[in-house]
């Protein structure tokens, strides 16, 4: 399974607790206690969703552009802490590249520092794997006690919240090698999970790597079994969003005809226009709404609903 990092807060200790029993495996299905008790909630739920700290052992480092990376991973998480007091987030998900180069374990226990303010507050974290992790390493420094009982070793789980199931893959081949691929046990995997879950109960599909069109010249460095995963998309429709990271840029677009939703960077953009900050997804009876918060950039309150 994705890592999950539990709350430092006693406060909300159920909530992650619901949290690890709502995620399964293949042979493993489990919903939450709190789902099962408030299966029509009319409280939407609230999701944050970040992607690719890049969190270095070094807390100078810089990113290509000059920036401080700690620093600014560490505003992202100030700013979505203080959103998170304002309208409390069920959990958090960081959508991969946790770690700089090489995921190198410095660099965890520097990102366990920086959102240590989220899992105060009661938040459970889950940690999805991107190109620039290293699956065994990631699993050490966070002493994840759970078995890797995932499809063809990789990390997945199905999260249940009030009003969404979350499905986090893990597409990551080799680290520090660009593109990524899912697989066909993990496709298979997916596949189905979306057909076991209810109709019209929002299915948000988390990946690092997006499916991205080739460009002439130049090597792949999106997903590379983006066909394949058309055709689960196609023969399960269940699927409410796709949400991505990888390529550090707000985005809205259409893939097999599911939407798709690439996450800003915590740390820095690759383009000086792009967004830093994190997103808010809101998930209820009339579907889900993902709003952009990036303090100070002109895209900040972007927005798009599904459903």
């Amino acid at each position: 399974m994705p890592l999950l990092l539990p709350p430092l807060s006693r406060r909300r200790l159920l909530v992650a607790s619901a949290a690890l029993a709502g995620a399964t495996v293949p042979g493993c299905r489990a919903e939450t206690r709190r789902h099962l008790e408030r299966a029509a909630a009319p409280t939407p739920t609230r999701l944050l969703l970040l992607s690719d700290p890049h969190a270095a052992a070094d807390a100078a480092a810089t990113s290509r552009g000059g920036a401080v990376i700690a620093e600014r991973v560490a505003a992202t998480v100030a700013a979505a802490a203080a959103e998170h007091d304002r309208r409390p987030f069920e959990l958090a998900v960081v959508d991969g590249d946790c770690a700089l180069d090489t995921g190198e374990p410095g660099d965890y226990e520097r990102l366990a520092s920086l959102l240590a303010p989220l899992r105060e507050r009661g938040l459970p974290v889950w940690l999805t794997l991107g190109n620039h992790d290293h699956r065994d390493r990631m699993e050490a420094a966070f002493a994840d006690p759970r078995p890797q009982t995932g499809p063809a070793g990789r990390r997945v789980a199905r999260v249940e919240t009030d009003n969404a199931v979350l499905l986090l893959l893990d597409s990551l081949i080799e680290t520090d090698r660009t593109p990524g691929e899912l697989g066909p046990a993990q496709l298979a995997w997916l596949e189905a999970e979306l057909a076991a879950t209810p109709a019209g109960r929002p299915a948000l599909v988390f990946l690092h790597h997006p499916p991205l069109p080739p460009e002439p010249g130049v090597e792949p460095w999106g997903l590379l079994d983006d066909a394949e995963l058309a055709e689960v998309l196609r023969h399960r429709p269940a699927a409410t969003a796709l949400v991505h990271g990888h390529t550090h840029a707000w985005s809205r677009r259409l893939f097999a005809g599911v939407p798709l939703i690439g996450l800003p960077s915590m740390a820095y953009p690759f383009d000086a226009i792009e967004a830093v900050g994190f997103v808010a997804a809101e998930a209820g009876a009339g579907g889900v709404a993902f709003t952009l918060h990036a303090p100070g950039h002109a895209a900040d309150g972007a927005s798009e609903r599904i459903g």
